[in-house]
């Protein structure tokens, strides 16, 4: 169907932090510039990315320039999501040595060609930090890849070795489904889902549905396209936790400033009756790509 690797990587701040309440936005965009710096293998090509013969192969071009998707009209979804952590309310720091984590799905084969230039691209930009002003500067401490059986590290900051016998790809055909307890799951949706309904949390069927068009498009994109199994099963929300409504302010250097109401974060109690096991392994699914729109800024992280 279509292959997936995961890396949760730790960064240590060198300087003071003033960082907003969400900083994918950010994270996406400073990091790209790193990125195509460090991985570019036409750096002479001035008529740019659309026009160069490596782009298909480039990661680059397809997580940042690419406008064509395979299926369908709009721009397809990106196979590199950086997913900082969610901070709430913005967090100031005024001593250096903060830690903070940063999560990196990439969606497709070959992702330990990628490793290097990942990494690299992460401290080059950690170097000029998370703004323009002379704070938020970090390193990468470590990185290790959550979808290695033995969770085992890629990367020691202290070092500079990386490990890319570390680096395992996962089918998502080979995730296993969601074992539940009496028919209930609870989902921590720890950075902001967006809400385009203005309803959270959303009602059973719609936070499948909203798993499985994510799923859907890393599949038609990246993968070899494999009809995604339709599920139906009824379920009803029976307790939620700490859910907060959040209004995110970003600014992208191509649309100017982003404004996306309606975002939520919280946990969510469902209890559904016999569900299938189809059902149980979209669910599971989550865990890894997440759900709702606005994935290339890391929105969307569920934990079930």
């Amino acid at each position: 169907m279509v292959s997936v690797t995961k890396f949760s990587v730790n960064l240590e701040f060198l300087t003071p932090v003033r960082l907003s309440l969400f900083t994918g936005n950010a994270f996406r965009g400073g990091f790209g510039r790193a990125f195509r710096r460090v991985s570019c293998s036409r750096p002479g090509n001035v008529a740019g990315c659309s026009s160069c013969d490596a782009k298909d192969g480039c990661v680059y071009f397809l997580s940042y320039e690419n406008t064509q998707s395979h299926v369908g009209h709009s721009a397809p979804i990106r196979p590199m999501t950086l997913i900082p952590e969610f901070i709430g309310f913005g967090q100031t720091s005024e001593k250096e040595g903060l830690r903070k984590n940063l999560e990196i799905l990439i969606v497709g084969t070959g992702t330990e060609n990628y490793v290097p230039y990942i990494i690299h691209s992460l401290n080059q930009f950690g170097r000029s930090g998370v703004s323009s002003q002379d704070i938020n500067k970090f390193r990468v401490l470590d990185a290790f890849c959550e979808t290695h059986p033995a969770k085992m590290k890629v990367y020691d900051g202290n070092t500079g070795v990386i490990n890319l016998k570390a680096v395992k790809e996962v089918n998502v055909i080979d995730i296993e489904p969601l074992k539940l307890r009496n028919g209930e799951f609870t989902v921590d949706f720890y950075t902001p889902y967006q809400a385009k309904t203005r309803v959270f949390p959303p009602d059973f069927e719609t936070f499948v549905q909203a798993i499985r068009r994510r799923l859907i498009a890393y599949t038609n994109e990246y993968g070899n396209g494999e009809r995604v199994p339709d599920t139906k099963c009824t379920g009803k929300i029976i307790k939620t936790e700490n859910v907060r409504r959040h209004t995110l302010y970003m600014h992208s250097s191509r649309s100017g400033k982003l404004v996306f109401p309606d975002c939520y974060t919280g946990k969510v109690t469902y209890k559904i009756s016999r569900p299938s096991r189809n059902l149980k392994w979209i669910l599971a699914c989550a865990n890894m790509i997440g759900c709702g729109p606005k994935a290339s800024y890391g929105m969307g992280a569920v934990r079930l």
